[in-house]
């Protein structure tokens, strides 16, 4: 969002503009009540639901209820992908697209909270954790996008291409400036004079880890394997914020607290009770990785021993697939669904053969093939690929041949 009168950037949640002071017409009302389920309502859910929706009700409630979950799982999986990319890029032309994808996606889930419970918290908590985080957040990118341009200038010989180098940091930068917070702005330009100085002074320029930075973590003491252990399992907002911290922590060259900032990480992701807010099995294998570093054989094996007991799934497709295949039958038979479709990977031969079709869970339509118990209970051969179903609600979701 952008201030109507200076045209600087505002987060969603925002009354005021912090540069001019101006109010926040477009300000995001948060944590909407339930909406009564009437006439004037249905309507306006179906509107948002349904492409090319007609100016009259055409659908009851438990249909419009039943296809706005598959809707809400792709924008659950777009908020899923926009976070990973914030968290790992180093390129300011993804960073900060993701950044107003993420916010565009959450502002359409906020519309329907008043109409959906939702079970991994609420679109207006995600928004506002998100809006609090945001600068620390870009601070975490510009380390990262400044780490890579000072690697790639070290390697140059030229002082006339090492300026020309880091002359790209600015000007990459420079097109998002007006979204930048005047503290991250500073830091932008104090990273780019010292760079400058060392370059005139025939010296390296100075890589991040070499400064010692250390992470922060809400109150948490994060620089200290005691002060790592001690922070509460069930504090799911630092999951993905340990991920960081770690990632720091290996730049500073301390693998210990980074491993151990994983090890709590991950505790903390075996403690969510809902298993679409875990760690992704990436993110979970990622102290593996660490702990090679280390060149620590015993040490490795027992880590990955313990993982294979606690997380079959993560060399096992199958298993994951069968809990939230189960999860999705559930949900079906809650709302008298019948016809569902398949989730696969369209490259796997074996996997493949399950897509574009149109199944009956029971089998008692007969316009289509009963669901398969080769689905149901992931029997097929491929242990690599994700497996999942989606409703298909005849008149409201598009046929997957068309």
């Amino acid at each position: 969002m952008n201030c109507h009168q200076c045209g600087a950037y505002i987060q969603p949640i925002s009354r005021f503009c912090a540069r001019c002071g101006a109010a926040n017409a477009e300000y995001v009302a948060l944590f909407p009540p339930k909406a009564k389920l009437n006439h004037q309502n249905l309507l306006y859910l179906q509107k948002l639901i349904v492409y090319n929706s007609p100016d009259k009700l055409v659908f009851t409630k438990d249909q419009l209820i039943k296809s706005a979950y598959p809707v809400i799982q792709r924008d659950l999986e777009i908020c899923r992908d926009c976070t990973e990319l914030i968290n790992s890029t180093a390129n300011p032309e993804v960073f900060f697209p993701r950044w107003d994808l993420l916010y565009e996606t959450l502002l359409f889930l906020l519309k329907l909270e008043p109409f959906i419970s939702f079970t991994t918290g609420t679109p207006s908590q995600t928004l506002v954790d998100l809006c609090q985080s945001e600068n620390r957040s870009c601070k975490d990118f510009i380390e990262r996008f400044y780490q890579k341009i000072a690697g790639m200038t070290n390697q140059l010989k030229t002082a006339k291409g090492k300026h020309n180098k880091l002359n790209t940091f600015v000007e990459k930068l420079e097109p998002f400036f007006y979204r930048i917070s005047k503290e991250n702005y500073q830091y932008i330009t104090t990273l780019y004079f010292e760079a400058v100085s060392a370059v005139e002074d025939d010296q390296p320029v100075l890589r991040l880890e070499s400064a010692g930075i250390k992470p922060v973590c809400k109150n948490y003491d994060v620089n200290s394997v005691a002060g790592i252990r001690q922070i509460p399992y069930n504090d799911f907002s630092v999951m993905y914020e340990l991920q960081r911290c770690a990632t720091v922590h290996k730049r500073n060259g301390d693998l210990p607290l980074a491993i151990e900032c994983l090890r709590k990480s991950n505790q903390i992701s075996d403690s969510q009770p809902n298993l679409r807010g875990r760690l992704s099995s990436k993110d979970y294998l990622r102290i593996l990785s660490y702990i090679k570093l280390l060149d620590n054989k015993e040490m490795l094996e027992s880590e990955e021993a313990a993982i294979r007991n606690r997380h079959p799934e993560f060399w096992d497709k199958r298993v994951s697939n069968r809990w939230y295949i189960q999860e999705e039958l559930a949900k079906n038979k809650h709302f008298n669904n019948d016809l569902v479709t398949v989730h696969v990977n369209k490259t796997c031969p074996i996997c493949s053969q399950f897509g574009n079709i149109v199944f009956s869970i029971s089998g008692r339509d007969r316009r289509y093939p009963r669901l398969p118990d080769i689905i149901i209970n992931q029997t097929h051969n491929c242990t690599l690929h994700y497996m999942s179903l989606l409703m298909y609600l005849e008149g409201i979701t598009t046929h997957p041949n068309k």
